[in-house]
């Protein structure tokens, strides 16, 4: 038999993936409605989150971070995501 794996709570890395994108001024929501990020890819990354070891150390980088974070923790199992997201969301800001 495997070994068992270990999932945190869905509710807790549900808010934790928001947050990450909170402090870097991403809205997931909106990157779903522009087709930027898939519903499915978003699934994957809160259920990633669910197995993630470094949850107290994402815990204490949102307490400690502020909105408006140039890129995502280093630590962050989503933060070429987050960074591509960012990086997209400032050229269409310098479209404008």
């Amino acid at each position: 038999m495997g070994k068992m794996e270990y999932l945190g709570h869905p509710d807790q890395h549900f808010w934790m993936t928001r947050s990450m994108a909170r402090t870097m001024d991403l809205n997931l929501s909106d990157a779903i409605r522009s087709g930027e990020l898939s519903f499915s890819r978003y699934a994957e990354m809160v259920a990633l989150c669910r197995k993630c070891p470094n949850v107290v150390r994402c815990q204490e980088w949102l307490a400690h971070s502020a909105v408006g974070a140039a890129r995502a923790a280093e630590f962050c199992a989503h933060a070429d995501t987050f960074n591509t997201l960012k990086r997209n969301q400032e050229m269409k800001g310098h479209e404008r």
